[in-house]
């Protein structure tokens, strides 16, 4: 699709102008892939070398998120036949993060829940134990004696 838009943009303006920008273009394109497989890659790996640790997962959609704003200003440089040919060129790539995606999140909200009732249980035993320090009756039945 870029060779055509090039040639086309060549034929229409006849001038070097033209050219950069069609180049401009194709550079985004490539760009904009690379990008895609860097993100990816990023989940791949997070699956397969995951320690199981949540900051891992987190540090994994951080990066991805910086990466979907420098997709986004490679999208302004791109015409509408080289968004739509990007689309159908990668297809697999976006379903395949899609579902990469949703398991990861899937594994934050895991491990969120699990250590919101951790922090949960550890609130009730330390209420517990202020509430016996705070009585005057003992904790242990041997104490009075």
């Amino acid at each position: 699709m870029n060779r055509c838009t090039a040639s086309w943009v060549w034929d229409r303006n006849n001038t070097v102008e033209g050219i950069l920008i069609s180049m401009t273009h194709s550079t985004a394109f490539r760009s904009k892939e690379n990008e895609l497989l860097t993100m990816l890659k990023r989940l791949n790996d997070w699956q397969s070398d995951s320690d199981g640790a949540i900051d891992t997962a987190y540090a994994v959609l951080e990066m991805n998120q910086e990466s979907l704003a420098a997709l986004s200003e490679w999208d302004a440089q791109l015409s509408f036949e080289e968004l739509r040919s990007f689309g159908e060129k990668n297809k697999n790539i976006f379903e395949a993060m899609i579902v990469k995606q949703k398991e990861l999140i899937q594994f934050i909200k895991r491990e969120s829940s699990k250590l919101s009732t951790q922090l949960s249980q550890m609130n009730h035993k330390s209420k517990a134990v202020k509430l016996y320090k705070n009585n005057d009756k003992s904790l242990f039945i041997d104490r009075d004696m």
